[in-house]
């Protein structure tokens, strides 16, 4: 039943799975937790969702209404996005199933009416989950079956991958207070090293699933004439202004420009529309702006009624935005897996090799770009720093596992060692 649902959304669409859909497909039935490492566009989402979604709509729960797929998402624009997604999916495999979104820009009205009827398929961040659990929500969470963690590369890294490790080791307390199974970890990146760190991360028992990039990145500098090695601020104005501009208009659809900061985005938005025709649509994107502003934009990049938006790394992540033709990124980016990312975005499906043009903006940018370039060439993804042993890290996972139920200390102990960020966690750590 579930393979007959799958087979039917890929003949509704004319389409044959992907390599990575094909693996996935192939490993599910074992049941294991899952890391999945495949390029920009090969349809990793569909590749864990599909199955999960019809093997729901093909065995629905006989009682306990409440979450069974939780989505996590390392920022909310890529939430929304893949929401809109997910509900498409459930349509497309003949379901009934709801899917909902819960991030910090979800009204407190919208979060009531999630705790008197909680979704099937819920799609929320590392923090909104973390609030959800330390909260009477929690009671949607019951019976998670499955949780899948998007752009493992920036949900497991540093401090914030310390706290994600030890709210996932909650939920799964909460889910066994319950007496039901630990829910299933699936985790999808392009851009993630080590593997086999970061499969024991997602879980001990965690499959690799690896396909490498058949199509390689086309990536390329834009070279900028400079008449100094580093120029002032007014050269970029009076000559990579005008050089952006013309690309945008020789491109037939979408222009994604990335830059490094908040503020620059805004000042390129601004300027891109003085020196463009008025009916060329001119937008910014950043993680600042209003939970409207973010919409509207988004709206009108799927619409294709943009030329070009002008963006910081908000958009960098898998986003699906068909109208996007070029990407261009202004400076060195200061790691492989961000021009990776960014050079996903151009004609975002199957089979499309990633593309962009990085522009420097200074003669040691060039050799930064050519570097960044030659290391994305090689496949030298730079490793994640994975943080273990942090106790104030400790402290909140304390807390929160006491804000589930009552515990002794040494229940609390061995529910923090469940955590691979805590896993050495030591009696005197504990008491102290």
């Amino acid at each position: 039943m579930v393979e007959a649902l799958v087979a039917r959304w890929f003949d509704a669409r004319g389409d044959e799975p992907t390599a990575v859909q094909r693996a996935v497909f192939a490993a599910f039935p074992r049941g294991r937790a899952l890391l999945v490492t495949a390029p920009t566009g090969s349809g990793k989402t569909a590749a864990v969702m599909l199955p999960l979604l019809a093997d729901l709509i093909a065995h629905p729960p006989a009682a306990a209404h409440g979450v069974r797929i939780l989505y996590l998402a390392p920022v909310r624009a890529l939430s929304a996005t893949q929401t809109d997604a997910v509900a498409a999916m459930v349509t497309a495999l003949g379901g009934s199933l709801r899917v909902a979104q819960r991030t910090g820009d979800t009204s407190p009205r919208q979060r009531a009416a999630q705790r008197e009827r909680p979704p099937e398929v819920l799609l929320t961040t590392p923090e909104s989950l973390a609030v959800l659990l330390a909260g009477p929500g929690r009671e949607m969470l019951t019976h998670v079956a499955a949780v899948v963690l998007d752009e493992l590369h920036l949900l497991a890294a540093g401090k914030r991958g310390a706290l994600l490790s030890t709210t996932l080791a909650l939920l799964d307390t909460w889910v066994a207070m319950h007496a039901a199974p630990p829910p299933r970890r699936l985790a999808l990146s392009a851009t993630v090293r080590p593997l086999d760190a970061l499969a024991a991360w997602v879980h001990a028992d965690a499959e690799v699933i690896a396909v490498a990039n058949d199509t390689p990145a086309e990536l390329r500098i834009t070279d900028p004439p400079m008449e100094h090695a580093f120029p002032d601020g007014a050269w970029a104005w009076r000559t990579v202004l005008p050089m952006i501009a013309r690309q945008v208009a020789a491109t037939d659809g979408t222009t994604l420009l990335f830059v490094g900061a908040r503020a620059r985005a805004e000042l390129w938005s601004v300027a891109l529309r003085d020196v463009l025709p008025a009916r060329y649509g001119v937008a910014c994107f950043h993680g600042s702006l209003s939970q409207e502003e973010r919409a509207r934009v988004a709206d009108e990049l799927r619409a294709g009624a943009l030329r070009v938006v002008v963006a910081t790394s908000a958009l960098e992540v898998g986003v699906d935005l068909p109208a996007v033709r070029r990407v261009l990124v202004l400076g060195a980016p200061n790691a492989t897996s961000r021009l990776l990312q960014a050079a996903g975005r151009a004609d975002h499906r199957p089979g499309i090799p990633a593309r962009a043009e990085l522009i420097p903006t200074s003669a040691l940018d060039v050799v930064r770009c050519a570097a960044v370039i030659r290391a994305a060439r090689g496949g030298e993804v730079e490793a994640l720093a994975l943080r273990e042993g942090d106790l104030d890290v400790a402290v909140q996972a304390a807390l929160g596992r006491l804000q589930l139920c009552g515990a002794t200390a040494r229940e609390v102990g061995d529910g923090l060692r469940a955590s691979r960020s805590l896993r050495g966690l030591t009696v005197a750590d504990l008491d102290q």
